[in-house]
């Protein structure tokens, strides 16, 4: 059998039985991906891969009460948010990641009517300090949909929240997003 071609819930299974190699897979599968999200609260890369071994610690140790007939991204994601609030809590500094702002903030930056050439890495710069602004709970809204591509559900069981929470601190965090960045740069 190839652990490679089952679903992470099936792999979860034979992890539960004692099998360390098929945890492995599971690494594999999720350390780019939590990697990403962990680098949108944590700048320092030695944090970053403290926190991330953490995760993966916990996760293992804790196999067994996750419940085979979910999805196991919620779960792990959940892990890595709990991560994240004990980092920030410890009173460790959260830094936003690299963000595509093209798929967060539908504004035409770069094509403008202003008379003057804009910079594209100095708006980047600029909307990376506005993300910064914004209180945590919206920005972690922000990365999970449109950076870790998760859907509301997964992003209710992750954070813990009712789905209709999700919409609302989306459709927030949009908001405060553009208002800042207008008012701030005079857009």
């Amino acid at each position: 059998m190839n652990l490679e071609e089952l679903k992470d819930e099936e792999i979860s299974k034979i992890v539960k039985t004692g099998d360390k190699d098929a945890f492995g897979v599971l690494v594999d599968r999720y350390s780019t991906k939590l990697n990403r999200y962990i680098s949108r609260f944590v700048f320092n890369a030695d944090e970053r891969d403290d926190l991330l071994q953490n995760v993966f610690i916990k996760a293992y140790i804790n196999i067994n009460s996750f419940n085979d007939s979910r999805s196991f991204s919620p779960w792990i994601y959940r892990i890595t948010h709990n991560e994240i609030v004990n980092y920030i809590r410890k009173g460790k500094k959260e830094v936003f990641g690299i963000v595509d702002w093209d798929v967060l903030l539908p504004i035409d930056l770069y094509h403008n009517n202003w008379g003057e050439e804009i910079n594209k890495e100095q708006i980047m710069e600029h909307l990376e300090e506005v993300i910064q602004s914004i209180p945590a709970k919206y920005r972690e809204a922000i990365s999970l949909f449109y950076l870790e591509e998760k859907n509301y559900i997964e992003i209710s069981e992750i954070l813990k929240i009712p789905i209709s929470t999700v919409g609302v601190r989306l459709g927030r965090a949009k908001k405060l997003i553009k208002k800042i960045y207008l008012s701030k740069y005079h857009v």
